[in-house]
């Protein structure tokens, strides 16, 4: 895998991740209800997600398809599950957010999982990347060297994305004042309340 094909791939993954969808709209409330670093692990679980049905692609699909075609779907009915439950969550909380010391008072795991969750409940990304990677690579001749490169290709463009919109979320969160943030800690758990139907019923 040459330099330039790389490079191709990362703008690639790059653009396609800066597109909102429900990956970034989690990132986003999750930020802008918790503060950034919600919003940095929450891309973490995003990117271990991707991860994981990166290395099927390259690897193991022939094991997928044995073994794990039942399993996706609990997966995707676990995350919507999941997601409902922290918008729940998030809109019976009692008092508004007033400052970046309570904006981080959220658990960093809950954020972790739920980006890890929404990620593999997402089926389609097994064929995303069995679609784009023969593109850039030769994949019945793929070596170590050029799965490391695809890795970090994926793992600094996703990343990258994920965290620009965890950073617009902090901001939202920060500029807002004391009295309209209650609103907005509803506002943000109707979109994980949404995302969680959303996962679970899609095809």
């Amino acid at each position: 895998m040459t330099l330039e094909a790389t490079f191709a791939l990362f703008v690639t993954l790059l653009l396609l991740a800066l597109v909102p969808g429900v990956s970034s709209l989690l990132v986003a409330a999750r930020s802008a209800g918790g503060g950034f670093a919600q919003g940095a692990v929450t891309t973490a679980g995003i990117v271990v997600g991707d991860l994981v049905f990166l290395l099927v692609a390259i690897y193991g699909w022939n094991f997928i398809n044995r073994n794990l075609t039942g399993v996706l779907p609990l997966v995707k009915y676990l995350a919507g599950i999941y997601l409902v439950w922290l918008g729940v969550h998030l809109w019976r909380a009692r008092k508004p957010l007033s400052g970046a010391d309570d904006r981080g008072d959220g658990s960093l795991f809950s954020g972790f999982l739920a980006g890890l969750l929404i990620t593999l409940g997402d089926q389609k990304a097994v064929w995303f990347y069995l679609g784009l990677l023969p593109a850039f690579v030769d994949m019945r001749r793929i070596s170590f060297m050029d799965a490391g490169s695809v890795i970090l290709a994926m793992v600094l463009a996703v990343g990258c994305a994920k965290l620009g919109y965890a950073f617009l979320g902090d901001r939202a969160g920060h500029l807002l004042r004391e009295s309209t943030q209650k609103a907005i800690h509803r506002l943000a758990g109707v979109v994980l309340i949404g995302l969680g139907v959303l996962v679970a019923v899609a095809g």
